[in-house]
This record gives structure tokens, C-alpha cells and sequence, in this order.
């Protein structure tokens, strides 16, 4: 794989670099290893919770992301990357392309980007990453998107009303085809199934006097009968004032996605987290989120609670970060109510080197 990573790398930088059209280019990536370990423990009625996921590990991932910017005829910008992955489990590489229509608005493409109301998917500050990047913990939920995986085309509208806002709108009509290998064309994908199609945007503002704003959403159509429609809302506050910041956040969503499930299914994550900054380059982070999940018509007994301490420490290139997570009352899966006793303990380190 990393040679194969290599001689892509070198035909794209060949081709950029034989191109005029493109006045900068660069490269840029990181290569990261992290140890993870988790203790579960729960009562009898989540007895098989307990043999989720392994005790200990180690994963590492490397990324090169190639850029090029240039500038079209009537002056407005013009970008495009690429990022070639190396992991264990390699599902997708991001890429995409911004192309201005005017000088703040661009049409935008992107496989596995962040695009619609994923640019609020995480609005209030954390140390570290948001809250179901440490172990994918059910005890949590995030903002549905169109994109993560998949294609999708947009607009993307900066400085609307005051300098620093900033709209997204994110498209995808076909779901289906984000992770589909083996009926790919160079530059379209052809598949038998239309499991669901859907579009996304998101908001949001500059620093008001220390105050932001976001506000997110997400609707997806569910092809198949026995799958309920997507609506997925988020809307968030922070406050940042050195060295303190601070924020709340409110993500809920009606569905389950992909997974068959009859009757109604609603998840509801109140997240509140904040940040210190001890120095220039050693920041703590504290969050906290409760989950009210109801499937099938059934509200769980008792809401799933998340805790994540973190800490990052900034060395030139190298970032070193430490993430302890405790979940309590969580599901043993998306389908699933949540089960009180079902509690996790993890603790997570990680060393990244930018280059």
C-alpha cells in the first residue's frame, strides 16, 4: 500500500507540476499512532456488551495531501486536492474541488469531505476531537450528513451579512454509490440500488465579541419502505475568551439511516464542553453529553451519558494528545435502546507528526 501511495503521489505531483493553469502548488500530511485501551463492564441484561471491541491497541494512519490554487479568467479562485491514505482499513480518500463563482461564492465538489451541516457537526471547543472520534461510543450521536463517504456537490457562500459567516449547502443523489467498487467508470458511477438520496447545509457566524453561532441541517429520503426518512437538526453557541471557551450544543435526529427499523426512532445529544489553554502550546478540554434515544416507538429507560477529559500538547510539528472517556448506560448499537449498566472506560493516547 505505501508504494502503491507513493506512485500516485508522484503522477499527480507530475501532472500538477506539468500544467501552467496552477500557479501554487503544495504538499502536506501527517503520520499518526495511537494506543488505545477500554475496559467494559455491564449487568446481565447487556451481558454481551462486555465483548465489544478489543482491550488494547495500536493504529496508525498516514496522510499526503497534494493542493494546487490558481486563478480563472474573470480572477476568481480556483482550488483542488487530494488526499492518498494509507491505513488499515482504507474505505475512501478525500478529495474535492472549489471553483469561484464569485469572490465568495464556489461551487463545490467533494467524496468524504465536509461539506453541509458537517461544517457545524462539532461547533463547540474541544481539546482534542469531538467526542465520538475516541471510541465511536453509541453513548453519543452526531449530525446525519451527506458526505462523509460519499459524493456530493454544493455551494459554498462566505462573508454573508458580516466578514467571517459562512453557508454551505451540500447535495448527494444517490447515496448508494459512495461506497460501491467494481461498477466505477473514470468519472461516474453506475448502480442498480437508490437506497436514499438527500441534501444538507449549514451556518454559521464570526466572533461577536467572543459569541458564535452555528446552526445545522439534514434530510434524507429513505428509498426502501421499511427505513425511516432522515431529519437531522443541530444548533450550537460558543463563547471564546482567552484562555478560556466554552460552548453548548443540541444535535437531534429522527431515523436510524441504512438500518432496517420500524416505528419511530429518535436520538437527542445536549453536549457542553470547554477548553483551557495552560499555555501557547498545552490546551485541556473537558466534555459532557447525555443521549435521549427512543426506537421502535420505545424511549429508553435511562439517557446514555458521555464524559471525555483531553489534553494536546504542541511541539513544532509533533502534537501529542491524551483522550480518557467514560460512558455510562450506553446501547450495545445504532438499532438498540440504551441499557443501563452498559458502561465503558477508555483511555487513549496519540503522537502525530505533521509534515
Amino acid at each position: 500500500m505505501k508504494n502503491k501511495v507513493k506512485t500516485i503521489s508522484l503522477v499527480v505531483a507530475s501532472a500538477l507540476l506539468s500544467s501552467t493553469a496552477f500557479s501554487q502548488i503544495t504538499f502536506s500530511g501527517h503520520n499518526e499512532t495511537s494506543f488505545f485501551q477500554q475496559k467494559r463492564e455491564s449487568t446481565t441484561a447487556g451481558a454481551n456488551f462486555k465483548g465489544l471491541g478489543s482491550s488494547k491497541s495500536l493504529g496508525n494512519e498516514t496522510v499526503l495531501t497534494a493542493t494546487a490554487k490558481s486563478k480563472l479568467p474573470n480572477g476568481n479562485d480556483v482550488s483542488v486536492y487530494a488526499n492518498f491514505l494509507d491505513t488499515d482499513q482504507t474505505t475512501g480518500i478525500e478529495r474535492g474541488f472549489d471553483i469561484g463563482i464569485t469572490k465568495d461564492v464556489s461551487f463545490v465538489y467533494g467524496y468524504d469531505r465536509v461539506l453541509g451541516g458537517e461544517i457545524v457537526r462539532s461547533f463547540t471547543p474541544l481539546a482534542t476531537n469531538r467526542q465520538t472520534d475516541v471510541s465511536d461510543s453509541f453513548a453519543a450521536r452526531d449530525l446525519v450528513d451527506v458526505s462523509s463517504g460519499q459524493h456530493a456537490i454544493g455551494i459554498n457562500v462566505a462573508n454573508v451579512g458580516m466578514t467571517g459567516s459562512r453557508i454551505n449547502f451540500a447535495y448527494n443523489p444517490n447515496r448508494s454509490t459512495g461506497a460501491v467498487t467494481g461498477q466505477s467508470s473514470d468519472d461516474f458511477n453506475l448502480t442498480t440500488t437508490n437506497l436514499s438520496k438527500g441534501y444538507s447545509i449549514g451556518a454559521s457566524t464570526p466572533s461577536i465579541n467572543g459569541f458564535r453561532v452555528g446552526a445545522g441541517m439534514t434530510k434524507i429520503d429513505m428509498v426502501p419502505v421499511a427505513n425511516q426518512d432522515i431529519n437531522s437538526k443541530t444548533g450550537s453557541v460558543s463563547f471564546a475568551m482567552a484562555p478560556f471557551a466554552i460552548g453548548i450544543q443540541r444535535t437531534k435526529t429522527d431515523g436510524t439511516g441504512d438500518i432496517t427499523n420500524t416505528g419511530n426512532n429518535e436520538d437527542t445529544t445536549d453536549l457542553v464542553s470547554g477548553t483551557y489553554a495552560v499555555t501557547k502550546d498545552f490546551t485541556a478540554g473537558l466534555a459532557y453529553s447525555t443521549l435521549e434515544r427512543t426506537r421502535n416507538n420505545v424511549a429508553s429507560a435511562t439517557d446514555a451519558k458521555l464524559m471525555t477529559f483531553s489534553l494536546a500538547y504542541t511541539m513544532g510539528p509533533v502534537v501529542l494528545s491524551y483522550d480518557f472517556e467514560k460512558a455510562q448506560d450506553s446501547a450495545i448499537d445504532a438499532i438498540s435502546n440504551n441499557v443501563a449498566g452498559n458502561d465503558t472506560t477508555a483511555n487513549k493516547l496519540k503522537a502525530k507528526v505533521n509534515f
